[in-house]
C-alpha cells in the first residue's frame, strides 16, 4: 500500500491502493486537518520516493504512529482535536516512536519565539512554515532520514541489550566465537 488516507471522521480510514510500490520506501507520517497543505506536501515527496501517510487529528497520528514505524513524523501546529506540540510530546512520553526517528513541525503562520522553544523541549527537530521550499524539504528529510537508518543499523549491531545491558544473542556469539 502506498498511501494511508485517514478521513475527516477520527472513527474512519481509507485505504487508497493507488500506484503501489515494488520496494519499501521512507514513511513520512504527515498530520494536518488542511487537505490542501497535505496534498501539497505529499506532492512534493511522493516524487522523490517517499511513502505517505496522512492523519488529520492527533488522535489518528497517535494510533497510526504506534501500528506503523515511520521514518520521519510531519505534525502541524494547530491541529481540531490536539495541539500538535502535545501530540509531538505524547509521541516522545509514551515511547510510541524509536528516540530517533526525526519529528517535525509546520505551521503556515508565524510561530513565536515561545512556541518555537515549547515545539523543540517536546521533541520536535525541526520546524517549518509555508509556503515550503521543495527542493529544502527534499533535503532536510533525505538527511533525517539518513540520521535514523544509520542509528538504526547501529543499534542492530549492538551486543548487548539496551535495556538490561546484557549481552544479547549477537554478543553471546561473539564472544563464544572469541
Amino acid at each position: 500500500v502506498d498511501v494511508v488516507h485517514f478521513n475527516h471522521s477520527p472513527n474512519s480510514a481509507s485505504l487508497d491502493m493507488t500506484s503501489p510500490r515494488t520496494t519499501l520506501a521512507d514513511t513520512v507520517l504527515l498530520v494536518d486537518d488542511q487537505e490542501w497543505t497535505s496534498r501539497s506536501v505529499e506532492s512534493i515527496l511522493r516524487p522523490k520516493g517517499f511513502a505517505v501517510l496522512k492523519a488529520y487529528t492527533g488522535r489518528q497520528a497517535l494510533d497510526l504512529a504506534s501500528k506503523v514505524s515511520p521514518d520521519v513524523i510531519i505534525v502541524d501546529f494547530h491541529l481540531p482535536d490536539l495541539d500538535g506540540i502535545d501530540v509531538v510530546r505524547e509521541l516522545r512520553e509514551r515511547q510510541i516512536l524509536d528516540p530517533v526517528t526525526p519529528l517535525l513541525m509546520m505551521s503556515s503562520t508565524v510561530v513565536g519565539r515561545a512556541e518555537r522553544l515549547e515545539a523543540l523541549g517536546a521533541g520536535a527537530w525541526e520546524i517549518l512554515r509555508h509556503p515550503l521550499d521543495p527542493g529544502e524539504l527534499i533535503l532536510r528529510m533525505e538527511n533525517f532520514v539518513r540520521a535514523k537508518h544509520e542509528a538504526d543499523r547501529l543499534r542492530q549491531e549492538l551486543m548487548t541489550d539496551p535495556n538490561t545491558g546484557f549481552y544479547n544473542i549477537r554478543g553471546v556469539l561473539r564472544r563464544a566465537k572469541e
